[in-house]
């Protein structure tokens, strides 16, 4: 299941555990309960990529985060380490309409 959403999410080559062919980085995925809620450490090293995941919506965030490395960095994967939490329980958008045009409401007033 995960190897397919990593698959899915990202479109990059990679070997599992074959680490055979030293082109393609390795993944590990660990369960870590001592990480918060739709957290996760994702470790990028010479010798793969290790994600230690929270819940399934941590794991979830941290292939998107590595797709958006994968796909900002031409196709490369730069060695890194991040440790990505949400302060508050719901992730949401701020629109900071100070620095843009104010939005019209005229389908939220009745």
């Amino acid at each position: 299941m995960i190897i397919h959403r990593l698959l899915e999410i990202t479109s990059m080559p990679f070997a599992a555990v074959d680490r055979e062919q030293e082109h393609k980085p390795a993944f590990s995925f660990k369960y870590n309960g001592q990480i918060s809620e739709q957290g996760y450490h994702l470790s990028i090293q010479e010798n793969g990529v290790t994600i230690e995941y929270a819940d399934l919506a941590g794991l979830n965030y941290s292939l998107i985060t590595l797709k958006q490395i994968y796909n900002q960095c031409s196709n490369t994967i730069p060695y890194l380490k991040i440790k990505d939490a949400p302060d508050l329980k719901v992730r949401g958008l701020m629109l900071d309409i100070g620095r843009d045009k104010i939005p019209l409401c005229t389908r939220c007033i009745d």
